[in-house]
């Protein structure tokens, strides 16, 4: 049963990073359609992770183009994500901005940016506030 649990979880590390770096080639060349695509795939990823049963991909809600601020969300769970492969400090802080700019915590109490794309270093990021 260990070997079906491991070769299970060697799959999903190489699909993730397989979408990762599909994602990140895409957007060199000014491609965004696969963001949009990436969406979707982590709606249904973490609901079937965290069982997220009323999760949506806010920006193809009532024909909305691009939310402001978040991707995704789960008003039952008050959960809201942000999906982006741009790690910067700005990107955070514009976004974790425009979710108050919009009065977004009333529906949602946590924001989690999910930043998709390369780790350096040890993965983690000191700040995003200066």
């Amino acid at each position: 049963m260990t070997f079906k649990s491991t070769e299970l979880r060697k799959q999903i590390a190489d699909n993730l990073s397989f979408l990762t770096g599909s994602v990140l080639r895409e957007n060199i060349f000014g491609l965004f359609d696969s963001n949009r695509n990436a969406q979707d795939f982590y709606k249904g990823f973490l609901s079937l992770i965290f069982d997220y049963s009323n999760l949506e991909n806010l920006d193809k809600l009532n024909s909305v183009t691009n939310y402001p601020a978040i991707d995704l969300g789960d008003t039952e769970a008050k959960i809201a994500f942000q999906i982006t492969t741009d790690k910067s400090s700005k990107k955070v802080k514009d976004t974790i901005q425009k979710f108050i700019d919009h009065k977004l915590f009333e529906k949602y109490n946590r924001l989690i940016v999910l930043i998709i794309g390369k780790i350096r270093g040890n993965g983690k990021k000191k700040s995003y506030v200066t």
